[in-house]
């Protein structure tokens, strides 16, 4: 939709620091890159030669740079100590006198539920080789309340999407809904469900809020719903999306900039 193309790491090209691409015969410099590379997906393809190293410095603008894949990952959960996230230890680290049947296990590195024991127990904990590259989670029972054609309730969880400038706070920009019938939200554990996968939460319209009685008002957020919407003019556009950032600009592209020189891998 917005002509930026998926691009095999494979098929880049790297000549000093900058990367290119050929497209439609033609050698295309890449200036932009939305990363999706996940990293211990990658480590287990050896057969794959790279032109470049994600450690290189690189003439190119990264969104989604690799080093947040490490910065926040499952390794920061054990050191998170609020009321509003589960308990988390590392493997090596888990206290005699809590109830192993209660937490679920999970390598630090990884995705889509891969290599998570649902149901651990000290002999598997005493086989871990690298315990410290391991955590135990405290489970956490998802509600099944979403009501779907096929008459069994689908549980969810709301994943709030953010981008983050080079300088000052995190700016909320979307939401996903991630929906699951399963153990786990992961598309592994749904693969014979339907009514499963990804959504987005649609915020309540003035008119919606109108029908809400006061009651259940007072429980929509900071204010109600109802007071925000009065804040928002009538005759207002809708906000435009913050733009990203990035050493060459912002993601909105310059005057006679062109998405081909941007790549999405």
């Amino acid at each position: 939709m917005l002509g930026i193309r998926s691009v095999c790491l494979t098929k880049t090209k790297k000549r000093g620091r900058p990367l290119f691409y050929e497209r439609d015969g033609r050698e295309t410099r890449i200036e932009r890159i939305y990363n999706r590379v996940i990293f211990d997906e990658l480590e287990r393809r050896p057969d794959l030669h790279l032109p470049f190293r994600f450690q290189d410095d690189l003439d190119v603008v990264w969104v989604g740079h690799p080093n947040w894949y490490f910065r926040i990952s499952k390794h920061s959960l054990p050191f998170l100590k609020t009321e509003h996230t589960a308990p988390a230890y590392f493997a090596n680290e888990f206290p005699a006198d809590e109830e192993i049947e209660n937490y679920v296990l999970k390598p630090l590195y990884s995705f889509a539920g891969l290599g998570v024991e649902m149901e651990p127990t000290p002999d598997k904990l005493a086989a871990l080789s690298n315990p410290r590259e391991w955590i135990l989670q405290k489970k956490v029972s998802y509600a099944e309340f979403v009501p779907t054609p096929d008459g069994s309730k689908s549980k969810a969880e709301i994943r709030m999407m953010f981008v983050w400038p080079g300088a000052g706070e995190p700016i909320l920009v979307n939401n996903l809904v991630r929906m699951s019938q399963g153990k786990m939200m992961g598309v592994d554990f749904n693969k014979d469900k339907s009514w499963v996968g990804s959504s987005i939460a649609l915020h309540s319209t003035r008119a919606a809020c109108e029908r809400l009685s006061p009651s259940s008002r007072r429980g929509v957020g900071p204010r109600s719903c109802l007071e925000r919407a009065d804040e928002w003019p009538r005759d207002a556009p809708p906000p435009s999306p913050r733009a990203i950032p990035g050493r060459r600009g912002p993601i909105a592209r310059r005057p006679g900039g062109d998405p081909s020189n941007c790549a999405l891998w």
